[in-house]
């Protein structure tokens, strides 16, 4: 489920048995709020579109979540602020960057916020079909598997970003990933991900070169 921010702020601080954790506040556009212990809601601005992870509703009606995922962030923040995305190194910063806006782009873009032929959209295809043409260096399946599952949310991916940037570390381009869905690329924002993500692992299955071997 997306949600557009209005407020998310910190509450408070402390530790157990795991170790020292942060809670934080979000309060979306259509007046719902929620707690989270994911440090990425640490600074974002008002307008942030994300993708709620799982939500447990408690006994006095209190909701909380257990991860959200940056679809795009708003204007006034230029990267992703969680305390997580400040530790990582400089290539990983810019990676996270260059993702969450892409994201950014194909949302507005399917929403009719953005034509398709203005300048933004124009530079993010050209940024994918940049990524798409790099063949990605193959590692075992442990490692491969290790690299995946952290992008992925009751077995499927967060965001359609995601599976795609997957697709392709796997072989599989853009044009390739609409003809295994059978959808059009003004489509591509609305795909249910966890039925396409079968769909294209059964496609690798049934590849005469890759013998089955899909990283999940």
């Amino acid at each position: 489920m997306q949600v557009t921010v209005k407020e998310a702020k910190f509450l408070k601080e402390g530790s157990n048995q795991k170790g020292p954790w942060k809670l934080y506040k979000i309060a979306t556009t259509e007046g719902k709020e929620y707690t989270t212990f994911d440090t990425k809601a640490d600074g974002l601005p008002p307008g942030s579109v994300i993708e709620m992870g799982v939500i447990v509703t408690k006994a006095d009606g209190r909701m909380s979540v257990k991860g959200i995922t940056i679809i795009s962030q708003a204007a006034g923040s230029t990267a992703p602020s969680g305390t997580r995305y400040k530790s990582e190194p400089p290539d990983v910063r810019a990676s996270i960057e260059a993702q969450t806006a892409f994201n950014g782009i194909v949302t507005l873009a399917a929403a009719d916020k953005l034509e398709m032929d203005s300048a933004p959209v124009v530079g993010a295809i050209a940024w994918a079909k940049m990524k798409m043409s790099i063949k990605p260096e193959h590692t075992t399946s442990k490692s491969s598997e290790a690299a995946t599952g952290s992008n992925l949310v009751d077995g499927t991916f967060a965001n359609v970003g995601l599976l795609l940037t997957w697709c392709a570390d796997n072989g599989v381009d853009r044009p390739t990933f609409l003809k295994i869905v059978g959808i059009a690329e003004g489509d591509i924002s609305k795909v249910n991900i966890e039925n396409a993500h079968q769909l294209v692992k059964d496609y690798l299955k049934n590849k005469p070169d890759q013998e089955g071997d899909v990283p999940f």
